[in-house]
């Protein structure tokens, strides 16, 4: 890890450029080819095997990106959004759920801040927490997000809202 991107990337924010600050040669960085992308508004993470909604809940998928505000949903509302998308066959498909922590902490670009995420794959992702469903080990009341502004993983009361991308699949390799 070179201290001179390290250093071009905390010039970038200091300055107060967060949007979609990136420093290509960083660890944790998720290259395009990484993904591949389908017409049905989904995408494919070849490396862990599943398969994301390209825009958040609430989004509409457009050639070239997604459009429309996403969707801020409590926990509860967030488990319901994939019922309905596994009823209504989203994309051909009915077993859409809420990703673990660590599956969407696999998204995350930690060479990127505000979106902390390839925005050229996932376009127009809000800079900020999105559910996750691994309920908070500590007390029954709060499950983890990931924020998508910096990386930064907690916990909220389910019936804070926070934006949601539903998956799919069974990861073939260890997500951390």
């Amino acid at each position: 890890m070179s201290k001179l991107k390290w250093s071009v990337l905390l010039a970038v924010l200091l300055a107060g450029q967060l949007e979609a600050a990136c420093v290509a040669g960083l660890p944790g960085e998720r290259p395009d080819w990484r993904y591949n992308r389908h017409a049905d508004g989904t995408v494919s993470d070849v490396a862990a095997g599943l398969m994301w909604q390209q825009c958040a809940a609430g989004q509409q998928q457009v050639e070239g990106g997604c459009e429309g505000e996403a969707a801020r949903l409590d926990w509860r509302a967030a488990l319901q959004l994939a019922q309905q998308a596994n009823s209504q066959q989203l994309a051909g498909h009915a077993d859409w759920r809420l990703p673990s922590v660590a599956e969407l902490r696999s998204l995350l670009a930690k060479n990127c801040q505000a979106p902390a995420i390839n925005a050229a794959v996932f376009p127009a992702t809000p800079p900020a927490p999105f559910w996750s469903s691994t309920v908070s080990a500590a007390d029954h009341v709060g499950a983890w997000f990931v924020s998508f502004n910096n990386g930064n993983e907690n916990t909220y009361y389910k019936d804070s809202r926070a934006y949601v991308r539903l998956v799919r699949g069974q990861a073939h390799q260890r997500l951390r």
